[in-house]
């Protein structure tokens, strides 16, 4: 696995060990998690964690959008989309989608607080990500391709809906 992958790896794990023990059990993540496990399992194991590590509000409300940023960006860079006779690259659809969430909180459209401070994690995590890994010399397009990354990348899409809140 290059390095690429594994910091989109380490990036959604940390973003989902936030949402398990400190954001609402309300998020669609927590929801499926108390599917399968015990709600006062689950409650006695987010309270342990809250009591070993206190993380401060930036770290529990604006990291994990940057983080997911991060992973979108990185497993977005070698793929386009094709709109007509436009190539349009993937990498600029992670602060558009950013952005758009806290419009449509702002504009009260679904759950959730907005946060000017989010879309700054948001856009200095993809501006990071696009200088850190800013050597992606193919560009492939997503809907032809059939590969792990093309998997990846559709899944970290997928995941930013996790953690939707859905009450």
């Amino acid at each position: 696995m290059n390095s690429k992958y594994t910091t989109t790896v380490i990036s959604l794990l940390v973003s989902l060990l936030i949402y398990i023990f400190y954001r609402t059990p309300d998020t669609v993540i927590n929801q499926l998690i108390l599917l399968f496990l015990n709600e006062n399992l689950y409650f006695s194991l987010r309270e342990t964690a809250q009591n070993i590590i206190s993380l401060p509000e930036v770290v529990i409300y604006s990291l994990p959008e940057g983080l997911w940023i991060l992973s979108l960006t990185l497993s977005s860079m070698p793929f386009y989309i094709q709109i007509k006779n436009f190539k349009v690259p993937l990498i600029i659809f992670p602060p558009i989608i950013a952005i758009g969430f806290e419009l449509i909180q702002y504009l009260h459209m679904t759950n959730g607080r907005y946060d000017t401070l989010d879309i700054l994690y948001s856009l200095a995590f993809w501006g990071l990500s696009m200088i850190w890994y800013k050597k992606h010399n193919q560009q492939i397009d997503l809907f032809l391709s059939k590969s792990y990354a093309t998997v990846i990348c559709a899944s970290n899409y997928l995941i930013v809906y996790f953690a939707h809140v859905v009450n």
